[in-house]
C-alpha cells in the first residue's frame, strides 16, 4: 500500500516538475492522475472511495477502519474455529 501510494503522489508531483519527479520515483512507477481508484464494500453493501484527495493517496483512517473490522472478523471466525 505504502509503494501505492508513493506512485500515486508521485503523479501529482510529476505534473509540476517531471526531471525533479523522475530523481525520486523512476517514471514507469509514476501513475497517471486519477488512474487508481481504492475502493472498499461497507457494511451497507455499498463502495466507499478511500483516496483522501487532498494528500492524492489512500487515505490512513480509511484503511485503520477498514483494519479494525477485518481484525475483529477474523477473531470471531476465529472463535467459532478453535472455541
Amino acid at each position: 500500500m505504502t509503494a501505492l501510494n508513493v506512485s500515486m503522489v508521485a503523479s501529482v508531483a510529476w505534473e509540476k516538475a517531471r526531471k525533479a519527479t523522475a530523481k525520486i520515483v523512476p517514471e514507469n512507477y509514476i501513475l497517471p492522475i486519477r488512474s487508481i481508484g481504492t475502493y472498499y464494500l461497507t457494511e451497507e453493501g455499498t463502495l466507499k472511495d478511500i483516496v483522501d484527495a487532498e494528500l492524492h493517496m489512500v487515505s490512513g483512517l480509511e484503511l485503520d477502519g477498514i483494519s479494525d473490522l477485518v481484525d475483529e472478523s477474523i477473531a470471531a471466525l476465529n472463535s467459532i474455529i478453535y472455541g
